[in-house]
């Protein structure tokens, strides 16, 4: 039981490396977020499209709400409830409002990851060039 136990444990590990390593070398921008506008969690392809440093992110000081241009935080709130029905959002586009002022056009997906806590995985593509 003890040998099955490790074996086990340390797929969960490998696979739980894995997914880590996706997750920080994926060009797609990727965070976890709270749907009270917290940023729990974010790859370096999603600080870039936001334009802010681990260091602000690390300190607890990152915001999608703050992010969002006010006239687009209504169809946030739309995808919340739309992920609180259905488990994740369809995907639609919106802007970052970066710090230097510039708005960032991406498309974004999410989906739940744990309702309880009000906790969403987001997936943002920048579509800067394409607009």
């Amino acid at each position: 039981l003890a040998v099955a136990l490790a074996r086990a444990v340390a797929e969960r590990d490998r696979a739980a490396g894995e997914l880590k390593a996706l997750f920080d070398a994926s060009p797609i921008g990727m965070a976890r977020i709270n749907t009270d506008g917290r940023v729990l969690g974010a790859n370096d392809a999603y600080l870039g499209i936001v334009g802010v440093d681990r260091g602000r992110l690390a300190a607890g000081a990152l915001r999608w709400d703050e992010l969002t241009p006010p006239e687009l935080r209504a169809r946030d709130r739309a995808a919340i409830e739309e992920g609180r029905r259905n488990g994740r959002a369809t995907p639609y586009e919106k802007a970052y409002l970066r710090p230097d002022g510039r708005r960032v056009p991406v498309l974004l997906a999410s989906a739940v990851l744990d309702a309880e806590r009000g906790e969403a995985a987001v997936f943002v593509a920048d579509l800067s060039e394409k607009k």
